[in-house]
């Protein structure tokens, strides 16, 4: 009786993403190995250590060992429903409401449908074998040329997006695609790197578009600085056509400067959040301006006051409107709503859609962009 209940309780740790199955993990190149054995985390380390670019970063090494194994792969492969990946997975394939993701600390991959089952794990290369398939059985359709890439902004998931995101698809012609990434766990380079293999990856796309919350938008900074040195054939062949900011912390925040000595925060926000707080002259030479039409929504009562008394001039309670600035924009538009709401607000879905199908948030007339500083 024991050992059963010990292999039921593996057996949904499995189900959930927080082994694949069976008290094995998979490490970079879809190698089964023991439980906490090769990815060097040590079971009594804090629940939830940060970790750095290098980490995620797929190998040479790892590309060959996922081709060598995906053969022996698919064992125990079972239809298994999941959480969907909240801090622990970062989406690297994204297929209509299908996703590969990988394991924030394992390193392995998996498969999710539409509706967050499991239908493969392992390496990349297995997974992406099992989409393929799957695409021909199932007969999926295939995406349409033109995408919005949509990004949640720190401790957000996807589910954060679904009020814009469905405003998004009942107006907006376009394919659009919410990608998930541990937010906290990995540092901005890591999470820029996984959206790259997004972006390499979208199948049929020939046209993108982004709408991002908050430190979202510093990803795709941070994505596109990355391309600046990248050779042609690493760079993505489809045309960048807009961005849409919601929130966007250009400049740090001054809110994440107060506490970010503290080892709470620290923790709990991880790299990425702690780049927030830090000296903003050593980040921001790591971060391109969008090279397309962008738009910028800030959150703010429109007076010096602001919603957050510790914060001077006007705010969304997180970020100030100043810090949301960006020369180039090609519009700016104050709204009356709190950071963490801005995706429900009706007033911020009609602006983004706008923008998106016209390059303005009211109208051409009330265009407020923001000159580039000579």
């Amino acid at each position: 009786m024991r050992r059963m209940v010990s292999a039921v309780v593996v057996w949904c740790w499995a189900a959930i993403g927080l082994v694949p199955a069976w008290g094995q993990q998979i490490d970079d190149g879809g190698r089964a190995s023991s439980f906490g054995a090769s990815n060097g985390v040590r079971p009594f380390e804090s629940p939830v250590p940060p970790v750095d670019s290098a980490e995620l970063r797929p190998t040479a090494e790892d590309t060959a060992a996922e081709a060598d194994d995906d053969e022996n792969e698919g064992r125990l492969n079972w239809k298994t429903p999941t959480l969907g990946g909240k801090q622990f997975w970062a989406d690297e394939l994204l297929f209509h409401e299908w996703r590969i993701q990988r394991h924030v600390y394992t390193g392995h991959c998996r498969l999710l449908d539409d509706r967050n089952h499991r239908r493969a794990w392992g390496g990349f290369g297995h997974c992406r074998q099992e989409l393929e398939r799957l695409k021909q059985t199932l007969e999926l359709p295939p995406m349409k040329p033109r995408a919005v890439i949509v990004l949640h902004g720190i401790w957000g998931t996807r589910s954060r997006m679904d009020d814009l995101v469905d405003a998004m698809r009942a107006d907006v012609d376009q394919e659009v695609l919410v990608v998930a990434y541990p937010s906290t766990r990995a540092d901005l380079d890591a999470h820029a790197e996984s959206l790259g293999r997004i972006l390499k990856n979208l199948d049929g796309v020939r046209e993108v578009s982004f709408v991002a919350h908050s430190l979202g938008n510093l990803v795709i900074r941070r994505y596109l600085a990355t391309l600046k040195d990248a050779p042609a054939d690493q760079r993505p062949v489809f045309e960048l056509k807009r961005v849409v900011m919601l929130g966007p912390p250009n400049h740090g925040a001054q809110l994440a400067t107060r506490f970010r000595e503290n080892s709470l925060f620290r923790t709990t926000w991880g790299p990425a959040g702690v780049l927030l707080a830090t000296d903003w002259t050593e980040v921001e030479p790591d971060l391109a301006l969008p090279p397309c039409p962008f738009g910028i929504i800030a959150g703010g009562c429109g007076d010096d006051a602001g919603y957050n008394p510790l914060l001077p001039g006007d705010d969304d309670f997180v970020v100030r409107v100043e810090e949301t600035r960006l020369p180039g924009a090609a519009d700016f538009l104050v709204v009356p709503v709190l950071h963490s709401s801005m995706m429900g607000n009706e007033s911020v879905q009609q602006a983004t859609i706008r923008f998106l199908q016209h390059g303005y948030f009211v109208s051409e007339e009330a265009r407020r962009p923001i000159p580039v500083e000579l």
